[in-house]
């Protein structure tokens, strides 16, 4: 599927892909308290509720359309089906192969094969559309174990999984749950903690590595890693040498994934990714060892006396027009968004750019919540975290212009055409790379 799975239309109706009522007049908070089968309503639309798209979700097998518009319910076993296919005619060469495999859950709960459905009754009352989909997952990552140990190359293959960001606050009881990583923070100010922002609810996602005889089972790291790690760490295990004409955001993992080493990296540092406010790709947060460093956060409250509270509100005129006269008197928003309710609280809540000097500091070993930034007095260390972790940063801006830098135009294309870009980049750069010609294949989605 060339790009997000919840941009257009498929042959059955698909959770209602924005977080207003059916008539797009007003919020949907009392949305948390229904479940499957309830009133959370559908997109009946053919079409996404802001109307980027209104044309039927094609599903692709290299450059052609196989379906359209697309079968969400089959969905999840098409792909499995072919991975394992993939998996058994390259164990059957011989050869060593690459399989990159974008699940298409749990982004916010699409439709599943009817099966999983009835398996998740009770299990997460009150979110079972998610459970279903997180079942289909599990049964998903399970089928390709099982592919692998069936070919005879389990003990040879390592098997990366990860998530790519946190729950979907603006989804009420359509998205998953962060765990302890409330962000409270954020929450007590107003908007989302969650997906998009750069709080530890928004990008702190499960990592998993299995690799028979090579990283002990059971075993849990404290570690801090990132999935730009994975490229330096498959390089590694196959022999390929990386170009050394750039400098590497990611290392090497196995030391760690062996349980040689207790230590990845010291620093992490976290771009805007369209929390509403600032720019993308700025690096406004960063971890610092058990700290956790922010230069802004968003603390705007639609409601309070600030008088940009009469901003967008989607049934006061027509959607569109409301949403271009907001971000014509706010263009700093419309740089800093990938869409106007990213961050989003299920509430409806929006928040605005408030920048820190000092930058706020929380140690999230001891706060996970990120419920109390440090103060000298409680933590006297803080004068030298500060200072080295603005000279970090500040020496990651510099190795950033100064490294190749590439800029993606995308005035002239569609998203589906990026999508493919991407994938087709993956796999021309891992055919180049390789010391033989290797099966590689990429069963993708784009996602936001």
């Amino acid at each position: 599927v060339p790009y997000s799975l919840d941009m257009g239309c498929t042959s059955t109706p698909q959770y209602n892909m924005a977080p207003f009522n059916e008539a797009r007049t007003e919020w949907l908070p009392s949305c948390a308290e229904q479940v499957r089968g309830a009133q959370c309503p559908y997109d009946t639309s053919c079409g996404m509720q802001r109307g980027e798209s209104d044309k039927a979700l094609p599903l692709y097998e290299n450059r052609t359309i196989v379906e359209q518009p697309a079968v969400l319910e089959q969905l999840s076993g098409r792909n499995t089906a072919a991975a394992e296919e993939f998996i058994r005619s390259s164990a059957a060469m011989g050869s060593p192969f690459f399989l990159y495999y974008a699940a298409p859950h749990v982004h916010v709960p699409l439709n599943t094969d009817p099966r999983w459905e009835s398996a998740a009754e009770g299990k997460l009352p009150g979110k079972e559309a998610f459970a279903a989909a997180l079942l289909e997952l599990d049964d998903e990552v399970g089928r390709l174990r099982e592919a692998l140990e069936e070919a005879g190359v389990a003990g040879n293959t390592l098997i990366l999984v990860a998530g790519d960001n946190g729950p979907w606050a603006c989804k009420c009881n359509l998205s998953g749950s962060a765990g302890p990583y409330h962000g409270i923070f954020q929450q007590r100010q107003g908007g989302s903690s969650l997906k998009a922002t750069t709080w530890e609810g928004g990008h702190r996602v499960v990592g998993l590595a299995h690799w028979p005889g090579k990283v002990p089972a059971g075993k849990v790291s404290r570690a801090l890693a990132s999935t730009l790690d994975f490229l330096p760490t498959v390089a590694s295990v196959t022999g390929v040498q990386l170009p050394g004409d750039r400098h590497y955001d990611g290392m090497d993992l196995m030391p760690v994934l062996a349980g040689h080493a207790t230590e990845a990296h010291h620093e992490l540092f976290h771009p805007n990714s369209g929390d509403g406010c600032g720019i993308l790709g700025e690096l406004d947060a960063m971890r610092y060892g058990k700290y956790k460093v922010f230069w802004k956060t968003a603390t705007w409250n639609p409601g309070t006396a600030d008088d940009r509270t009469v901003a967008w509100n989607p049934g006061t005129a027509d959607d569109r027009m409301a949403e271009l006269m907001f971000f014509q008197a706010w263009p700093e928003l419309r740089r800093a968004s990938t869409g106007s309710n990213q961050s989003l609280a299920c509430q409806g809540n929006y928040s605005k750019c408030l920048r820190h000097d000092p930058p706020l500091v929380f140690d999230v070993e001891a706060d996970p919540g990120e419920a109390v930034p440090l103060t000298e007095t409680a933590a006297p260390e803080l004068p030298e975290v500060l200072r080295n972790a603005i000279a970090a940063r500040e020496s990651k801006l510099r190795d950033i212009s100064t490294s190749l830098v590439s800029v993606a135009d995308y005035s002239s294309g569609h998203v589906g055409e990026a999508g493919g870009i991407r994938a087709r980049m993956l796999r021309d750069y891992l055919m180049l790379n390789s010391r033989s010609s290797r099966p590689v294949r990429c069963l993708v989605q784009s996602d936001i």
